[in-house]
């Protein structure tokens, strides 16, 4: 068959015949995988059969992305899901000679790299590169091992290094080793300076002290200049502005006023960490961990031995309000915690709209649900990042309300693709609900790029959330 491509994923497509090992950096929703299927296509119809690929991706995208797209290629290339429950049936599948394309998530694909190389496997495909930003992981180290016994390697991410430069590291290492070399810190500092800061530690039955530990990393324009023709050399970065003629998107921040018994609960715990804090017990406080405490008390919720104890419906009512303005237009609520994903459900069907989730617990049917959900068959959608934040088109909405936030800028970006993306020719609204002068602005300041998690903790106890703004 004869598939139609954009202009960019044309361009892409001759970028990966041309170069055995490349990145492509895209913004989701530009359509990597299927840009990524039809190289492989052609470099078979080249050179008179496919080479035996193995694709690395997060579980969530095999069947909504992959397997889905796979169907234009059905008559060319035999795509198949090599990941499985069963141990045995994982070695039967690597060992079938029927495939040309085998699909394996980054656990499994850990544990069977040998494997796999023994069955002929000749390229590597990684789909969200990203999972090897970190240089002394075991997933990163396993992919350069079988990188460095590969044909061929293609690394496909929108956010390859959403933290910091030295994230591409494991990548470049992948894809060429001539490029970055083996040594890590003296690639690392080519490439970017330290950002040292003093900070309390309390040693085991010592004295609190000061120590200077490593907060971030910058570049001066050398280094700038350096690590852009390193990935010059190895890879394309595109953006969909660039691209694709898509609609505008705009963020509204809706804030929520926490009732008195939450607002209570809120201020006693940030005061609590706020004493640990100036007492010199750093160590002892987790910065995600508490600020994750925070963030379900916003959501009207504490966590008691693991049970959910609810607190209020502050923000609950908030989204209730908003519901009515936005009526009966399809939508999605993404939101952190199974406790508010369950709330939120009871909500939308007390309110008699069709709802489905996606999260841990249906991430297996993922793809039908978003199926049904762009067929106008589900009003509201409830999703958990982790769990519908890759690989599925939701274009049947343009609005989506973030009712929690998380830290992660690339999961936001991810969430955010989902409904902006090729197919949506509506402008999209993203209603973020934020408890104001709490951790919900903290969250929002950092995935939009303005800080990291260590100064969200030390902007929620010190009050000082301008600096996050």
């Amino acid at each position: 068959m004869t598939l139609k491509l954009f202009a960019h994923q044309e361009r892409c497509v001759r970028a990966m015949m041309l170069n055995a090992r490349y990145g492509l950096w895209l913004e989701p929703g530009m359509g990597k995988t299927i840009t990524t299927l039809e190289a492989i296509r052609r470099d078979a119809e080249m050179n008179g059969g496919a080479m035996r690929t193995v694709v690395v991706c997060p579980k969530s995208i095999m069947s909504t992305a992959w397997m889905k797209d796979a169907q234009h290629f059905k008559t060319s290339l035999d795509v198949r899901v090599l990941a499985s429950d069963s141990p045995a049936k994982r070695i039967e599948n690597i060992e079938s000679r029927s495939w040309n394309v085998g699909l394996i998530n980054f656990d499994q694909f850990k544990m069977l790299a040998a494997k796999l190389i023994e069955s002929g496997v000749k390229r590597l495909v990684i789909d969200e590169s990203s999972k090897i930003k970190n240089h002394d992981s075991q997933i990163t180290k396993a992919a350069i091992w079988f990188a460095d016994r590969m044909d061929s390697v293609w690394l496909l991410s929108g956010t390859p290094a959403p933290n910091s430069p030295i994230e591409y590291y494991g990548q470049i290492r992948a894809m060429r080793r001539d490029i970055c070399g083996d040594l890590y810190w003296r690639w690392v500092h080519s490439i970017a300076t330290a950002r040292k800061e003093r900070v309390w530690h309390k040693p085991r039955n010592a004295r609190p002290r000061q120590i200077e530990v490593i907060s971030g990393w910058s570049q001066n324009e050398a280094q700038r200049v350096e690590l852009e023709r390193q990935l010059g050399l190895c890879s394309i970065a595109m953006r969909k502005v660039d691209a694709l003629d898509l609609p505008k998107q705009r963020d509204i921040v809706r804030v929520v006023e926490l009732d008195e018994r939450e607002a209570k609960m809120y201020h006693d715990a940030a005061h609590l960490l706020r004493v640990q804090l100036r007492q010199g017990d750093s160590e002892k406080i987790n910065a995600e961990a508490a600020l994750m405490k925070l963030r379900q008390i916003t959501g009207g919720y504490f966590i008691d031995n693991g049970t959910p104890i609810k607190i209020g419906g502050s923000k609950l009512d908030s989204l209730n309000d908003l519901l009515d303005e936005i009526g009966p237009q399809p939508c999605l609520i993404w939101a952190e915690f199974r406790h508010e994903i369950d709330a939120i459900v009871s909500l939308c069907k007390e309110r008699k709209e069709s709802t489905e989730y996606i999260d841990g617990r249906t991430s297996g049917d993922a793809g039908s649900i978003a199926s049904r959900f762009q067929a106008g068959e589900i009003q509201r959608l409830i999703c958990q990042p982790m769990a519908a934040g890759h690989g599925i088109t939701l274009t049947k909405a343009h609005y989506a309300i973030y009712y929690s936030l998380g830290f992660s800028y690339e999961l936001f970006k991810q969430s955010r693709d989902r409904i902006h993306r090729i197919g949506q020719d509506q402008p999209c609204t993203y209603y973020i609900l934020t408890a104001e002068d709490t951790v919900d602005e903290a969250a929002y300041g950092v995935v939009r790029g303005k800080g990291k998690v260590s100064d969200a903790l030390l902007a929620v106890l010190s009050g000082n959330m301008k600096a996050l703004s």
